[in-house]
C-alpha cells in the first residue's frame, strides 16, 4: 500500500504542478520511506534496506540537494517502480 502512495505521488510530479506540491510529495515520501526502511530493518530484510534510507534522505524536504531536472527525474521513475 506504501508503494502505490509513493508511485502516485511521484508519477504525478512530471505534471506541471505548483511548489506547494513538490514541497509536500518531499515530506511524505520522506516519511513513507523511512518508515519502509524501519521494517525492513525490523524484518531483517537485506534488499534495498540501505536504498531505502538513501532515497527517504534524498526526498527530505528540510535541506535541499541540487540535482539537474533530468537527474531528479530518473530518480523519481527509480523510486517509483522500487
Amino acid at each position: 500500500m506504501l508503494r502505490i502512495l509513493i508511485y502516485l505521488l511521484l508519477a504525478v510530479l512530471f505534471a506541471p504542478m505548483p511548489y506547494g506540491y513538490y514541497q509536500l510529495v518531499g515530506f511524505v515520501s520522506m516519511v513513507v520511506l523511512t518508515i519502509m526502511a524501519f521494517l525492513f530493518f525490523n524484518e531483517k530484510r537485506k534488499d534495498g534496506r540501505y536504498t531505502l534510507v538513501h532515497w527517504s534522505l534524498q526526498f527530505q524536504p528540510f535541506i535541499k540537494i541540487a540535482l539537474e531536472r533530468m537527474i531528479k527525474d530518473t530518480v523519481d521513475v527509480i523510486a517509483g517502480n522500487r
